[in-house]
């Protein structure tokens, strides 16, 4: 039981409240693909899509068989290596590497000496030898493992110093010696980092014991130093899959934030697929979410609670089963979309949506006001977070919200005003006069960029009833190029309603109700 829908953040939940949100994940089959099979080492989805929380329980399972070994090491609390805060690590290495392909050859090898040096660290530090996985202190070792085991004390030395290794160490902490050492000395560090992976791939030949290495927040300082810090992911994407294929007993996963892939830029990223587990998730699935977080409440944070095994929404809503829309006119719609349409469709944004509905309750009961005002409330939060997450993906020249504020007459428009709104921005900054086509103009693109990041929807016909509906790309769905994705041609495109007090509710369209591929009637344009 609690008093919240949980925490937005899996490394802030702990104890019993991490053990129900492990033993509660909603499965889908881009999850269950990542959970059951090993060869899913990539987790790549927006920011607030749970691939902390997956990397957790995986690690968690893997830690528990006694046939294999984790990194980080069972001793340290977490399965997962969280990378931590490396500042300006790297930085002067990276200036030295910036040509595209020398730079990806570069980190590449930078991340892979640091995965298989801890894992063979680790196996050092345990006295494991051979494909047993026997520790040299058992008795019945054969005599040829010892002279094998003597024969390449020198190199283990050379590379970890004297034994015994008494230290817990993760890849971090491998890539943190590597890139303090490649700052000092950039081209002689590269040359012993190569060095030693032929070292270590030597190694590895007799230390053949299956390890399970899980590695997480590699993009929390993306915003900071966005080419940096993507030279650096990409590097570690294209390590990974080198392991695989390289050191068959070393079975590592990670996770990318999906906006962050998009900019990936390789031909060779198809060879990726059967690597990766796309994190994704439609209604039911975060509807069932929300229905978990009721679930673990208290009992006198519930309307009902005698139902909330059978019916978690009525016994958190009680009655309520329709919200009126107080904007637009003689509207009314299921609590469950007037949820989902507020939420950039992430289960981050489920669990704020039902925190704040708590908050805006306080200790009386639970009514449509209540509801309208912690959905309010999440929605700007989530508005604050995203725009401050993308901010590394849009042109530095778009202030977002300005253009918003300033330059959008309603969260419906039509084409004609959309190319209004962007020749006036543009005017407005004395640049030149904008291109019809959009991919020759090299003006600043605020609609382009807006609708890249899936804050602006279009009108298209559905192949389902042939009837025009509204469409939104998730986060993330772009694949980002040095020229902006042009939104499509359309009779009408419409603000994401997380923006709308931003925009100001008084310029909010009147007719129509905005969201996820909800219907559009285009005679909404011409009723004033």
């Amino acid at each position: 039981m609690g008093r919240t829908f949980g925490h937005q953040d899996a490394w802030s939940a702990s104890g019993s409240e991490l053990t129900d949100m492990l033993s509660e994940i909603v499965r889908n089959k881009p999850i269950d693909d990542f959970l059951r099979d090993d060869s899913r080492c990539y987790l790549i989805g927006p920011k607030g899509t749970g691939k902390t929380l997956l990397l957790l329980k995986k690690g968690l399972e893997k830690r528990n068989l006694p046939e294999v070994r984790t990194i980080p090491p069972r001793g340290m609390e977490d399965p997962v290596d969280r990378s931590p805060f490396f500042g300006n690590l790297g930085h002067k290495f990276y200036r030295k590497h910036q040509a595209p392909i020398e730079s990806d050859i570069a980190w590449t090898s930078v991340w892979l000496h640091a995965i298989v040096k801890a894992v063979i660290y680790d196996m050092c530090r345990l006295g494991i030898h051979s494909s047993s996985g026997k520790s040299m202190t058992d008795s019945k070792l054969k005599d040829y493992e010892e002279a094998q085991w003597r024969n390449i004390q020198g190199e283990i030395q050379q590379l970890f110093g004297t034994p015994p290794y008494y230290r817990l160490k993760t890849v971090s902490d491998f890539y943190k010696e590597d890139c303090q050492f490649l700052d000092d000395a950039p081209r002689e560090g590269l040359d012993r980092v190569r060095h030693e992976i032929d070292l270590l791939s030597s190694l590895y030949r007799d230390f053949r014991v299956p390890y399970y290495v899980f590695i997480d927040n590699l993009d929390e300082w993306y915003q900071q130093w966005p080419e940096f810090w993507l030279t650096c992911i990409f590097g570690n994407f294209q390590a990974i899959r080198s392991v695989r294929l390289n050191f068959r007993d070393i079975h590592i996963y990670t996770s990318i934030r999906q906006d962050i892939y998009g900019r990936f830029s390789t031909e060779k990223l198809t060879q990726y697929d059967d690597f990766i587990s796309f994190l994704n998730y439609n209604n039911g699935e975060l509807m069932s979410i929300f229905e978990g977080g009721i679930r673990r409440l208290d009992n006198d944070l519930l309307q009902l609670p005698g139902v909330k095994d059978d019916n978690p929404m009525q016994a958190f809503f009680g009655d309520v089963k329709q919200i009126a829309n107080k904007i637009v006119e003689d509207k009314s719609e299921p609590v469950d979309q007037y949820l989902i349409r507020h939420t950039l469709l992430r289960p981050r944004d489920m669990i704020t949506i039902g925190n704040w509905i708590i908050r805006a309750k306080g200790t009386g009961q639970i009514d449509e006001d209540t509801i309208r005002t912690g959905v309010s409330e999440a929605a700007q939060e989530t508005a604050k977070g995203y725009l401050e997450e993308i901010k590394p993906l849009v042109d530095a020249r778009v202030q977002l919200l300005e253009f918003i504020s300033q330059y959008f007459p309603s969260n419906i428009i039509d084409r004609k005003t959309a190319e209004h709104t962007c020749r006036q921005y543009n005017e407005d900054r004395q640049s030149a006069s904008c291109q019809s086509d959009c991919s020759t103009c090299y003006n600043v693109h605020p609609v382009c960029a807006l609708y890249e990041v899936g804050l602006l929807g279009y009108a298209h016909l559905s192949p389902v009833n042939g009837k025009q509906v509204q469409s939104f790309l998730r986060p993330g769905e772009v694949r980002y190029t040095s020229a902006p994705e042009k939104v499509p041609p359309s009779i009408a495109y419409f603000l994401h309603p997380i923006l709308d007090e931003y925009l100001g509710n008084e310029r909010v369209n009147k007719k129509c109700i905005v969201g996820y591929n909800l219907p559009f009637d285009p005679k909404v344009l011409s009723d004033k």
